[in-house]
């Protein structure tokens, strides 16, 4: 697990250390993107009740901050910049601050996915005690038509007891970089630990453009082959559905309102 040294705990500039039964969801924001649409993605967290913390670096922070006074920020002082170029966070750091504070429920989501409907956050608090609780995006044009497609090759938000921390290997994977969802998905259903899937359309995106490149693919998905393998032989080209297949296979399907539990 993380050294606590590269990660200044404590070191938020708004409000106090979390509160147990609140669930916090960790993010990190990009200045490289468009900050309104982060700051509206974020304020519907907040208006379910979420507390929010965003993981950047000092400098990043210095930026941020008065624009998101109602965030706790968590200074880092590692990132993906020297391989990557970008200001990357690393998946392990996200745990690192999880495992260090008084939580219940833990929750990770990339910075621009909105959140909107009121009934998420009990569904949460009740579905992810002893497990691990994901689903994947609506890709939209406007926030104002939700009319959209489910991005079906990957995952946008996870939440999950803290008690699953201890489970993950220490890795090198970004939240922001291929993968890093595949990996947040595995090592539960690994474990046997119950994981399910939200099949509610309930969190949107807006469509831009990907962040990255085929190169940072082979990376990642060479650090994920360290620990998962497929059990027969599989052209590599094909190890992304392959992947994306196994979570299927392992996961319980479940709705907002539990009308629909598929299996």
């Amino acid at each position: 697990m993380l050294q606590p040294s590269l990660i200044e705990w404590g070191s938020s500039t708004y409000g106090a250390a979390p509160i147990a039964d609140v669930i916090t969801i960790a993010t990190s924001l990009a200045l490289g993107k468009n900050l309104h649409n982060q700051r509206m993605a974020i304020n519907s967290w907040l208006k379910l009740g979420f507390k929010v913390i965003a993981m950047n670096s000092p400098e990043e922070i210095a930026v941020l901050q008065s624009d998101f006074p109602d965030v706790e920020f968590v200074k880092v002082y590692r990132d993906g910049r020297e391989k990557f170029t970008k200001p990357y966070i690393y998946f392990d750091d996200c745990l690192a601050y999880f495992a260090k504070n008084e939580l219940k429920i833990c929750g990770i989501v990339n910075s621009d996915i909105y959140l909107l409907k009121e009934e998420f956050y009990a569904f949460v608090k009740r579905e992810a005690v002893h497990a691990f609780v994901y689903g994947s995006r609506v890709d939209v044009e406007t926030i104002e038509n939700l009319n959209g497609k489910i991005f079906e090759l990957g995952f946008d938000y996870f939440f999950f007891d803290k008690q699953i921390i201890s489970h993950y290997p220490q890795s090198n994977f970004l939240i922001g970089l291929p993968m890093w969802d595949f990996w947040a998905v595995l090592i539960p259903i690994y474990f046997r630990i119950p994981v399910k899937k939200v099949i509610t359309p309930h969190a949107y995106h807006i469509i831009h453009k990907t962040n990255w490149d085929d190169k940072d693919w082979y990376v990642f998905r060479d650090e994920l082959l360290r620990y998962i393998k497929p059990s027969t032989d599989l052209p590599i080209r094909q190890y992304s559905m392959y992947l994306l297949w196994e979570i299927a296979k392992n996961s319980i399907e479940i709705s907002l309102w539990n009308d629909d539990t598929c299996k």
